[in-house]
């Protein structure tokens, strides 16, 4: 294994905004959005103080057990 493992929920964000506020409020946003289950796996879009370009990833697998396993091999591989 040569590549790290990955977790089964995956979000990749790159966000840009005019103020620390701004930003904050883009993340909260998003938040209750993946909390609702209600954001879509890529999101690009923006407003008057923000813009982003989101990806979100939902697996069923690896489940906790599987990836502390997958990362133990792994750190047992690159050491």
């Amino acid at each position: 294994m040569t590549e790290a493992p990955k977790r089964a929920i995956q979000f990749e964000a790159a966000i840009q905004a005019d103020t620390p506020q701004s930003l904050a409020d883009a993340l909260t946003d998003m938040a209750a959005l993946i909390a609702a289950g209600e954001m879509p796996v890529r999101s690009i879009g923006g407003g008057v103080y923000t813009s982003h370009h989101c990806t979100l990833i939902v697996s069923d697998h690896p489940t906790h057990e599987e990836y502390v396993e997958q990362l133990n091999n792994y750190l047992k591989a690159v050491r």
